[in-house]
């Protein structure tokens, strides 16, 4: 009976054994994941890309969203047109659908946004590089023309859509 306690205990022990590293094997190298810059470069005369995030199935967005739109309707001319406004959808209609590009212009359409929209591919690829990796939205990000990151507004109190706008018509 001892020698069968043994004999189990030893194989419970030894179970793995395999799969664990050993001493000598190196440590495993990181492969550097590159920022994703925005999609499409802004039009001459913008001076900065101010990219929000949001999804048909999130209520907050429903919400803020417009507001964005209605302070940077209340900008001068001049000071509008240096701002690229970019809707990002990361999901279709629920969060565990891919997003598609008519997704993304039917929600800008109902939202009665003048950003362009686009698909943010799948899974959260340009939110988790420009934003986090908390995948809570709404969120917003003031990119320069070359897509370097100034300034992020994550979901929560951060988000604050006359800080954006206001943020974005200084640069």
């Amino acid at each position: 009976m001892k020698g069968l306690f043994f004999l189990v205990a030893a194989l419970l022990i030894s179970c793995g054994a395999e799969n664990r590293s050993k001493p000598s094997d190196p440590a495993p190298v990181p492969i550097p994941v590159p920022v994703p810059v925005p999609p499409v470069p802004p039009l001459p005369g913008v001076k900065t890309i101010l990219s929000v995030f949001g999804a048909p199935w999130c209520g907050a967005c429903k919400q803020l969203l417009p507001e964005v739109e209605r302070e940077l309707r209340g900008l001068s001319n001049s000071k509008r047109d240096a701002i690229d406004f970019r809707l990002y959808v990361p999901t279709g209609a629920t969060s565990s659908q891919k997003p598609t590009q008519d997704v993304a212009e039917r929600y800008a359409s109902l939202l009665g946004l003048s950003a362009t929209a686009y698909i943010d591919p799948w899974y959260w690829t340009y939110y988790k590089a420009w934003v986090s990796k908390s995948l809570a939205i709404p969120a917003g990000v003031l990119q320069s023309q070359d897509g370097k990151v100034l300034k992020v507004y994550s979901a929560g109190n951060s988000f604050s859509p006359s800080k954006m706008i206001e943020d974005a018509s200084n640069q």
